[in-house]
């Protein structure tokens, strides 16, 4: 993620995660396939295992093409400056606080909507488990093919337009999700997803631009670790949250952390709004 946001443009960052999303939807699929084939889970954990170990193969054989890039771009950027940076330091430097919150809130809502949205659909709405499931995986569509678009969008938008135009879809989304018409479930399941898609890589992408080339590796390492405690904490929370009120209150759920994030955004937006202004000064 730092390299790409060091090196490249935001429309690789958001199609290296939309790559990401392929895996994420193909990797069930081969799961299944072999164990079909094979009649027994090992055989699945034996390709996961060999695709893993071509994986790294194929890494450390590129290792070369990574030092020529960052060799090329070292006289032009202060990049090869990076020092490391303690937990403390990182969390002083400014705007760190709602930027992390925020990848907080972002990855937990995803977590929650991968997690519990079919449960809402059946225990809420009365949807079949099976059709449920068919709905669910169009919010992975959505983001899949959401990254696919952001990366040609990012060409003539910034980040954080990408930004605020993901949050507002995924929140017209939610809203699709609590109306009383089945009809639109699928379509607010694609919506989400597609809201979401942009969010994650923008955000990932502008951290030199917010933190500086030299504090940005660091950054990033301790951006990825708020990102995974929302996707741990959340989804449970939601759990404990809708065994007391009623699985309905799902979506309000993911609204909140949503509402959190544009909240969050918007904030660092004016912030630098403000500091490149002073800077032009």
């Amino acid at each position: 993620n730092n390299f790409v946001a060091l090196h490249y443009r935001a429309q690789h960052m958001n199609w290296l995660h939309c790559f990401w999303g392929l895996g994420a939807t193909l990797g069930p699929a081969v799961i299944g396939l072999l164990l079909r084939l094979t009649g027994q889970w090992r055989g699945g954990y034996l390709g996961m295992a060999a695709a893993q170990c071509v994986l790294a193969a194929v890494m450390f054989a590129s290792l070369p093409l990574w030092r020529k890039v960052e060799g090329g771009t070292a006289g032009r950027d202060d990049a090869s400056g990076a020092r490391p940076m303690r937990l403390r330091e990182v969390l002083a430097l400014p705007l760190a606080g709602p930027v992390l919150v925020s990848l907080l809130a972002y990855c937990g809502a995803e977590s929650v909507m991968n997690l519990w949205c079919a449960s809402y659909l059946v225990g809420a709405r009365g949807i079949s488990a099976d059709t449920a499931a068919s709905w669910v995986s169009l919010f992975f569509l959505g983001i899949t093919l959401g990254r696919m678009l952001a990366g040609f969008l990012a060409a003539r938008m910034r980040p954080a337009q990408l930004v605020r135009a993901g949050v507002l879809c995924s929140i017209a989304g939610i809203a699709l999700l609590l109306t009383p018409l089945d009809g639109l479930l699928p379509a607010a399941c694609l919506l989400v997803g597609l809201g979401f898609a942009p969010v994650y890589p923008s955000m990932l992408h502008r951290t030199p631009v917010v933190f500086g080339q030299q504090a940005s590796q660091s950054v990033m390492g301790i951006q990825m670790a708020f990102a995974y405690i929302g996707s741990t904490l959340m989804p449970p929370l939601a759990g404990a949250l809708t065994h007391l009120t009623g699985m309905g209150f799902l979506p309000l759920f993911v609204l909140g952390l949503v509402a959190v994030l544009l909240i969050l955004s918007e904030h660092v937006n004016r912030r630098l709004c403000a500091r490149d202004r002073q800077t032009a000064a």
